[in-house]
């Protein structure tokens, strides 16, 4: 188990995610990830590549009407400090962690065992991007497993109707489209995320239905920021405001992760 690691806050202490101090750790993808959906009271959710399991925290924590979250993560320093986070924020009755790699997902969950999935899969394909010299970082960032094995495993949990989200480069938005395709999980939703006016998009969140048909809604551009070296955008600073269902907390400011 690693023990070297930082414990840090969203919305306003709500939340305490534990991630590791030198390697993987989360960043707005995850955020603007759990925030892009809305699941129906009564969702089941699965969380592909989850990391620390912020993605599944949040979105337990916005969205109360979710049943269960199941978290799949394959590196096993991650898989500890996710299940401790789901129960150290008071969600170990609805949360389950599993330690495994989603190549073999047919052997980790039963078909049709969700009703959302979400997945911020690793971008960079092997020898390109930044590599880091942490394991952890490494393999959250490179393709280790291909992307077509996190939309194959989207489309096995999900049954007709079901939706899978990701977040993914925009650059790389053909790629992730033609295997949704493959997999029959219909794009029924694009938002193109920049990281300010007159910036060109630098990620892409999609939305998919199992067996969806056609007909697509474009939406309008996210903006990260205001301006260039500005401050968050209006949208972007209210993800981290705190979910008035759950508690109120008056004064302070958001961790904002790296």
């Amino acid at each position: 188990m690693m023990t070297d690691v930082t414990r840090d806050t969203l919305f306003f202490g709500a939340l305490s995610c534990r991630q590791p101090k030198n390697g993987y750790r989360f960043s707005l993808d995850s955020v603007l990830l759990a925030h892009f959906v809305d699941p129906v009271p009564g969702a089941r959710l699965v969380d592909l590549a989850a990391g620390c399991g912020v993605v599944g925290l949040i979105a337990l924590y916005r969205h109360t009407g979710i049943i269960s979250c199941l978290a799949v993560e394959a590196n096993k320093e991650l898989f500890f400090i996710a299940r401790e986070n789901f129960r150290g924020n008071g969600y170990g009755d609805k949360a389950e962690v599993i330690h495994g790699d989603v190549a073999q997902i047919k052997e980790l969950l039963p078909a049709q065992s969700a009703d959302l999935v979400l997945c911020n899969p690793p971008y960079y394909q092997p020898g390109r991007g930044r590599v880091s010299k942490s394991p952890g970082e490494k393999k959250a960032r490179h393709q280790e497993t291909p992307l077509a094995a996190f939309i194959d495993a989207a489309a096995w949990c999900l049954g007709k109707g079901g939706q899978a989200a990701f977040i993914y480069p925009a650059a790389q938005l053909i790629g992730l489209c033609a295997a949704c395709v493959t997999a029959r999980l219909a794009v029924k939703r694009l938002r193109l995320v920049h990281s300010y006016p007159g910036a060109a998009a630098a990620r892409a969140l999609v939305l998919c239905r199992k067996e969806g048909g056609t007909g697509l809604l474009a939406m309008a551009p996210l903006y990260v920021y205001e301006k260039r070296n500005g401050r968050y955008s209006t949208e972007v600073a209210r993800m981290y405001a705190v979910n008035p269902a759950i508690s109120q907390v008056v004064g302070g400011v958001p961790c904002l992760p790296k």
